[in-house]
């Protein structure tokens, strides 16, 4: 910008309203164009999480610090195999025995819909 000495009072104030309308555009811009940023990180977060087979409630839930507490008694329903009691799911990443199983009958475990129908068909639900 050059200088504003040779302007008037008048000018100079005319000036400096113009540059606060300015500013203020740019604020309301710049809280347009964070709020886009935060959507898109939104649903790209969103999408790895799911990718990954964790339920978005249960990593919000850890990120926020709440229901930690490792080594809990286990609440709420869970899947139990039904040819090995000892291989319980309950939510999360799929466990490798979970893994296999699906393989070995023809369900694709990175794919939700045949993991739900897996679920459903060959595993035992407990509720709790």
């Amino acid at each position: 910008m050059g200088t504003y000495e040779h302007l008037d009072i008048d000018a100079l104030h005319q000036h400096k309203q113009e540059i606060e309308q300015q500013q203020v555009e740019i604020e309301r811009l710049l809280k347009v164009k964070l709020k886009e940023a935060k959507g898109d990180f939104v649903r790209e977060l969103r999408a790895q999480i799911e990718a990954k087979g964790y339920e978005v409630s249960d990593i919000a839930n850890q990120l926020l610090g709440r229901k930690r507490g490792g080594g809990a008694e286990r609440t709420g329903s869970y899947y139990v195999d039904p040819d090995d009691a000892g291989n319980t799911y309950k939510r999360g990443p799929l466990p490798q025995w979970l893994k296999e199983k699906m393989l070995a009958q023809g369900f694709d475990p990175t794919v939700r819909e045949q993991r739900d129908a897996f679920k459903a068909e060959h595993l035992n639900l407990v509720v709790g």
